[in-house]
């Protein structure tokens, strides 16, 4: 307002003689209307450049969301902590689109190239730009977002196993990925080395856990892993998962060519089925070595392979999925989802191969044969993943989804939120359902030493949960018979904090006892399964609890072993009533030894123990216990007395050629029930 105020001064000066003429007051009027008009219109100047920029920018606004996404976001009604990483390329042209932001939780740009000093880098300027500007657009829209840089690619990997190997070079790689990501106010790194050889082992670890321990605890480590076990070697998993945030398995290109084997024809990720791997053996075995399922992600390709001159589609049974590749059929060509109908492949006339679960297109007229992710394909890899509690999903790349994200849809229209963080119990139950149907098993022992007190309800859920799965396994295969769920069970009452015995009989068809060893809970000399007397334990006190506990020895298997327990500079126990005495510093052992090594000499020379029932030696200090066949009637005798279910053997492939042991086992009549003796369970 300064300006117009000296304007008026000098009209005002001006015609100061005629100030209250017709004249000044319009002249007046018409400074102060184009003053007002000038401001309105450089406000309606930067607004409409603040529009235009906005408008030019892929985030045009923020749609609707229906999907489990949402739950990742924040705008749903639990927040959970499955993944969907959409990986993008430096190379792509493709937008980021905002529908593509507003799903993903993580983006990783595969930008960074690793230099033989271990500096890593852009190599293009205008690259770096650009990738600022994406990070720019991704954060504005969606501020939950992670966006990461990946470091490294199939081309510049090789340079990893020289700057791991260095000291000096790992450090300068630490702390140049740390640079980047401080200046570039990023949320983590993905380290894309394929693949880390047996020889790199020690220095792979030794690379991520020094670049955890450089960075602020606030970035994520992410890395790839192989879909192959013969390409693992490499790593050394149960110690860089306490590094990683997660892992981006490739679960992909089972087709590509093996050592010994040429490449093969069929489809790009099958789930089950066939000799070269597939996605469900790939994630079980990496569950089995990390043992965090929630710390995987399970890799979907968007692109699909295809050959020339293939004479027939797949077959229908499960191994019937691949044959090799010959020099007409192509190397195998490579197609992206947004370009399949463009370059004329017909999706809605995809074969589906119920076997593999998944999908393929084969022309007989031109004899091309293409395996890719279908609709169903894709839906029955998320729902695997939700089931099995995967942590989440990672895409091979993001740039080749069409236009209208079909395959982002398709994903996120699966609520991989259902299951809750991290707990791994259906991905076990489903582990142990697929092996006994695989190879055709009739049940399972739990060998679970031992359950805590905080495992009480979990330990009873799992088996009720197994339980009903195998259920479901029976009708499936329309099996006469129940499968067998069976647990084990300690020798002493101190250890059975975490079992809740009268729920457990209803979801187990025996109890395996392991009533020996009696020595490992004080580590005293003594005999190895005493079935009376003495202070630590013995078989006749272990069983008459769990049958009191249990109600019904009839589920209870006594324990045998067919092996005795060796100690070196030891005095001779059953000095006394307890017949346990203390190790001393010299003493050594216990030290096993397999029935059908004991020696005809030591078996001669065995003394028997009337209160324990066992056989011992002892000479030159040194004392041998063990089961002999007098010691194993008295214990077959002892069972059949009282009623007890069945005999666990430990081990079988102990005895002796002359299957001695066994003989004196199998000679008992446990259903007989010629004088059985009740257990006194008020005493």
């Amino acid at each position: 307002m300064t300006l117009f105020s000296d304007l008026v001064k000098i009209f005002r000066d001006y015609y100061k003689k005629k100030k209250d003429s017709r004249t000044f007051q319009v002249v007046q009027y018409i400074i102060s209307i184009s003053f007002i008009l000038g401001i309105c219109g450089l406000l309606a100047y930067g607004l409409s450049l603040a529009f235009w920029y906005y408008l030019d920018s892929p985030i045009l606004e923020e749609p609707e969301l229906k999907d489990w996404s949402q739950n990742f976001l924040g705008t749903g009604p639990a927040i959970c902590d499955k993944r969907l990483v959409g990986y993008y390329t430096d190379y792509t042209k493709a937008i980021i689109r905002n529908e593509q932001i507003l799903k993903l939780t993580h983006v990783i740009y595969l930008l960074l190239d690793v230099y033989p000093n271990g500096v890593v880098k852009v190599l293009d300027e205008q690259k770096d730009t650009s990738f600022l500007k994406k990070v720019e657009i991704a954060k504005r829209l969606n501020p939950k977002l992670k966006v990461m840089v990946g470091v490294g690619g199939y081309q510049f990997a090789r340079r990893f196993s020289s700057v791991a190997g260095d000291e000096t070079k790992r450090q300068t790689f630490q702390n140049s990925i740390t640079a980047f990501l401080i200046y570039h106010k990023l949320d983590g790194v993905d380290i894309f080395w394929a693949w880390p050889k047996a020889k790199d082992r020690e220095n792979c670890l030794k690379l991520i856990k020094g670049l955890r321990q450089n960075l602020p605890a606030q970035f994520l480590i992410s890395m790839i892993l192989p879909r192959l076990a013969q390409q693992l070697d490499g790593y050394i998993l149960n110690s860089l998962v306490d590094y990683v945030d997660f892992f981006n398995v490739l679960s992909y290109d089972y087709f590509e060519p093996l050592p010994g084997n040429g490449a093969n024809i069929g489809p790009i990720s099958p789930m089950y089925g066939g000799q070269r791997g597939n996605v469900d053996g790939t994630m079980k075995r990496l569950t089995c070595e990390i043992r965090k399922p929630s710390k995987l992600n399970l890799g979907i390709t968007l692109y699909g392979t295809y050959w020339n001159n293939v004479e027939s589609g797949l077959g229908q049974k499960r191994d019937d999925i691949w044959r090799l590749a010959e020099v007409e059929n192509g190397p195998g060509y490579s197609i992206g989802w947004r370009e399949m109908e463009q370059r004329n492949w017909n999706l809605s006339a995809a074969n589906w191969h119920e076997a593999s679960k998944s999908s393929y297109i084969w022309n007989p007229r031109n004899k091309r044969f293409l395996g890719f992710e279908s609709e169903k394909s894709l839906q029955e890899k998320v729902i695997y993943a939700k089931n099995k509690n995967i942590g989440g999903i990672v895409v091979w790349t993001m740039d080749q989804d069409d236009d209208k994200d079909s395959v982002l849809n398709i994903m996120t229209s699966v609520d991989m939120c259902e299951r809750g963080t991290g707990d791994s119990l259906k991905f076990l139950i489903n582990s142990i359902t697929s092996f006994i149907d695989e190879h055709d098993l009739d049940g399972v022992d739990v060998f679970w030493i031992w359950p805590s007190k905080q495992d009480r309800r979990s330990y009873i859920r799992f088996l009720q949960e197994l339980k009903k799965s195998l259920a479901e396994l029976k009708i499936e295969k329309k099996r006469a018979e129940d499968y067998i769920i069976s647990i084990i069970a300690p020798r002493n009452p101190s250890e059975f904090e975490g079992f809740n015995l009268v729920e457990i009989m209803d979801s187990v068809d025996f109890i395996n006892v392991l009533s020996y060893d009696y020595y490992y809970t004080t580590l005293k000399v003594g005999p190895l399964s005493p079935l009376y007397g003495g202070t630590e334990g013995n078989v006749d006190e272990t069983m008459k609890y769990l049958s009191c506990k249990t109600e019904n020895s009839r589920k209870l298997n006594m324990g045998v072993t067919f092996y005795g327990t060796t100690y070196l500079n030891t005095d001779l126990p059953f000095g006394n009533d307890s017949f346990w005495i203390p190790t001393s510093s010299e003493t050594k052992g216990p030290f096993g030894v397999r029935w059908n090594q004991i020696t005809s000499d030591e078996k001669s020379k065995a003394k028997w123990d009337n209160i324990s029932r066992t056989p011992y030696s002892w000479e030159d200090r040194k004392f041998f216990t063990f089961e002999n066949e007098k010691s194993m009637r008295e214990k077959m005798k002892y069972a059949e007395d009282h009623n007890i279910g069945g005999i666990l053997i430990w081990v079988i492939d102990q005895d002796d050629d002359e299957n001695t042991l066994l003989s004196v086992v199998s000679s008992v009549d446990l259903c007989s029930g010629s004088s059985l003796l009740a257990y006194s369970c008020g005493n």
